[in-house]
Protein backbone atom coordinates (compact mmCIF):
# COMPACT_ATOMS: atom_id res chain seq x y z
CA UNK A 1 0.00 0.00 0.00
CA UNK A 2 1.40 3.14 -0.44
CA UNK A 3 1.44 6.31 1.76
CA UNK A 4 0.53 10.03 0.16
CA UNK A 5 3.81 10.98 -0.74
CA UNK A 6 4.02 8.28 -3.06
CA UNK A 7 0.42 8.30 -4.30
CA UNK A 8 0.99 11.55 -5.34
CA UNK A 9 4.60 10.64 -7.34
CA UNK A 10 2.89 7.75 -8.96
CA UNK A 11 -0.59 10.23 -10.18
CA UNK A 12 2.25 12.62 -11.37
CA UNK A 13 4.52 10.49 -13.35
CA UNK A 14 0.74 8.96 -14.72
CA UNK A 15 -0.19 11.77 -15.80
CA UNK A 16 2.62 12.67 -18.17
CA UNK A 17 0.60 12.47 -21.54
CA UNK A 18 -0.89 11.49 -23.91
CA UNK A 19 0.39 15.00 -24.78
CA UNK A 20 2.31 18.13 -24.58
CA UNK A 21 -1.05 19.63 -22.57
CA UNK A 22 -0.88 16.85 -20.28
CA UNK A 23 2.71 17.10 -19.42
CA UNK A 24 1.73 21.04 -18.83
CA UNK A 25 -1.00 20.19 -16.67
CA UNK A 26 0.47 17.45 -14.73
CA UNK A 27 3.86 19.61 -13.70
CA UNK A 28 1.54 22.48 -12.89
CA UNK A 29 -0.69 20.25 -10.39
CA UNK A 30 1.50 18.52 -9.18
CA UNK A 31 4.95 20.50 -7.90
CA UNK A 32 5.32 23.59 -6.97
CA UNK A 33 5.79 26.62 -9.21
CA UNK A 34 9.69 27.03 -8.27
CA UNK A 35 10.39 23.17 -8.19
CA UNK A 36 13.69 22.00 -9.69
CA UNK A 37 13.91 19.09 -12.63
CA UNK A 38 17.37 17.73 -13.28
CA UNK A 39 18.32 14.76 -16.06
CA UNK A 40 21.84 13.60 -16.39
CA UNK A 41 23.74 15.74 -19.02
CA UNK A 42 21.74 18.63 -18.88
CA UNK A 43 21.31 21.60 -16.93
CA UNK A 44 18.57 22.00 -13.91
CA UNK A 45 15.37 23.35 -14.65
CA UNK A 46 14.37 25.93 -12.16
CA UNK A 47 10.23 26.24 -12.11
CA UNK A 48 7.37 25.04 -13.78
CA UNK A 49 7.78 27.23 -17.15
CA UNK A 50 11.42 26.13 -17.60
CA UNK A 51 9.92 22.20 -17.00
CA UNK A 52 7.90 22.77 -19.40
CA UNK A 53 9.99 24.25 -22.04
CA UNK A 54 12.91 21.50 -21.76
CA UNK A 55 9.55 18.86 -22.94
CA UNK A 56 8.55 21.85 -25.74
CA UNK A 57 12.21 21.34 -26.67
CA UNK A 58 11.80 17.54 -27.16
CA UNK A 59 8.63 18.05 -29.12
CA UNK A 60 10.20 20.33 -32.08
CA UNK A 61 13.72 18.58 -32.28
CA UNK A 62 12.21 15.16 -31.75
CA UNK A 63 8.14 15.21 -32.37
CA UNK A 64 8.31 13.89 -28.59
CA UNK A 65 4.74 13.83 -27.55
CA UNK A 66 4.49 11.88 -23.72
CA UNK A 67 6.01 9.65 -21.45
CA UNK A 68 4.95 5.45 -20.97
CA UNK A 69 6.12 4.61 -17.38
CA UNK A 70 6.43 0.89 -16.20
CA UNK A 71 7.00 1.26 -12.49
CA UNK A 72 8.79 -1.64 -10.92
CA UNK A 73 9.34 -0.13 -7.19
CA UNK A 74 8.33 2.81 -5.53
CA UNK A 75 10.13 3.49 -1.41
CA UNK A 76 9.98 6.48 0.75
CA UNK A 77 11.09 8.11 3.65
CA UNK A 78 11.84 11.49 4.87
CA UNK A 79 10.33 13.34 2.32
CA UNK A 80 11.83 11.47 -0.41
CA UNK A 81 9.91 9.04 -2.94
CA UNK A 82 12.29 7.04 -4.40
CA UNK A 83 10.66 5.29 -7.94
CA UNK A 84 12.47 2.49 -9.84
CA UNK A 85 11.19 2.67 -13.61
CA UNK A 86 11.03 1.69 -17.50
CA UNK A 87 10.56 5.19 -19.27
CA UNK A 88 9.43 5.38 -23.07
CA UNK A 89 9.39 9.01 -24.31
CA UNK A 90 7.51 8.18 -27.29
CA UNK A 91 7.23 10.39 -30.41
CA UNK A 92 3.73 11.77 -31.86
CA UNK A 93 4.20 8.57 -34.29
CA UNK A 94 4.69 6.02 -31.71
CA UNK A 95 7.97 5.68 -31.67
CA UNK A 96 10.22 5.03 -28.70
CA UNK A 97 12.94 7.66 -28.68
CA UNK A 98 16.30 6.32 -28.23
CA UNK A 99 14.69 2.71 -29.49
CA UNK A 100 13.71 1.20 -26.70
CA UNK A 101 12.40 1.61 -22.92
CA UNK A 102 15.27 2.51 -20.07
CA UNK A 103 15.64 2.18 -16.96
CA UNK A 104 15.36 5.25 -14.44
CA UNK A 105 15.90 6.11 -10.62
CA UNK A 106 13.96 9.02 -9.60
CA UNK A 107 14.04 10.70 -6.63
CA UNK A 108 11.00 13.05 -5.89
CA UNK A 109 11.12 15.43 -2.93
CA UNK A 110 7.59 16.21 -1.55
CA UNK A 111 6.32 18.80 0.75
CA UNK A 112 2.66 19.52 1.93
CA UNK A 113 1.72 17.17 -0.62
CA UNK A 114 3.37 18.85 -3.86
CA UNK A 115 6.76 18.13 -5.76
CA UNK A 116 9.46 20.26 -4.66
CA UNK A 117 12.43 18.88 -6.64
CA UNK A 118 12.64 15.53 -9.03
CA UNK A 119 16.38 14.26 -10.18
CA UNK A 120 16.41 11.79 -12.70
CA UNK A 121 19.06 9.15 -12.61
CA UNK A 122 19.71 7.05 -16.21
CA UNK A 123 21.90 6.03 -19.08
CA UNK A 124 21.87 9.26 -21.22
CA UNK A 125 23.40 7.85 -24.15
CA UNK A 126 20.81 6.15 -25.77
CA UNK A 127 18.49 9.79 -26.16
CA UNK A 128 21.79 11.53 -27.40
CA UNK A 129 22.02 8.83 -29.99
CA UNK A 130 18.80 9.43 -30.86
CA UNK A 131 18.78 13.10 -31.17
CA UNK A 132 22.37 13.36 -33.00
CA UNK A 133 21.51 11.17 -35.18
CA UNK A 134 18.12 13.83 -36.30
CA UNK A 135 20.93 15.90 -37.37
Amino acid sequence: MLNADETLVVEFLNSLGPDLDGIRAAIERFTVDDFVYENPGLPPCHGQTEAIGLYEQFNQIAGFMRVDIEIRHVRSGAGVVMVERWDSPVTAAGEIIGGEPGPCLGAFEVRDGRIVAWRDYYDPMPLLNYFRDLS
